[in-house]
C-alpha cells in the first residue's frame, strides 16, 4: 500500500508522462484491451456452443424417449445460458492494485 505523498507523486508522474508522450500512453494501455475483447469474444462463443450442444441433446433425448438425455441437455442449455448472460453483463475492470500479468479482470 502506497502512502499518500508516493500516490501523489505516481499521480503527478503519470500526468507528466500522458502530457509529453500521449501515444505512448496509448500504446501501452492497447493490449490489455485487446486481450480482454479477444478473451470475452472466446468465452462468448464456447457459452454459445454449450447452448447449442445442451439444446441438441435434449431434442435428441425427446426423439430418444430419454428422460436422461432431455434432463442432462436442458442441465447444460440453463448453465450455457446464465454464464452467457453474465459475460454480457458483466463489465471488464482493471484490478484495484493496477495492471497484473494477465491484465483486466471479470467484475
Amino acid at each position: 500500500m502506497l502512502s499518500e505523498q508516493e500516490r501523489r507523486a505516481l499521480e503527478a508522474i503519470e500526468l507528466q508522462l500522458q502530457a509529453d508522450d500521449p501515444a505512448l500512453c496509448r500504446r501501452l494501455d492497447q493490449p490489455l484491451d485487446r486481450a480482454a475483447r479477444s478473451r470475452r469474444r472466446w468465452l462468448a462463443a464456447a457459452t454459445v456452443g454449450a447452448l447449442v450442444i445442451g439444446l441438441a441433446s435434449a431434442v435428441l433425448g425427446l426423439l430418444a424417449f430419454s428422460l436422461g438425455l432431455v434432463f442432462f441437455g436442458c442441465l447444460v442449455a440453463a448453465a450455457s445460458w446464465t454464464a452467457f448472460l453474465v459475460l454480457r453483463n458483466r463489465p471488464l475492470q482493471r484490478p484495484a492494485g493496477g495492471a497484473t500479468a494477465t491484465g483486466w479482470t471479470w467484475a
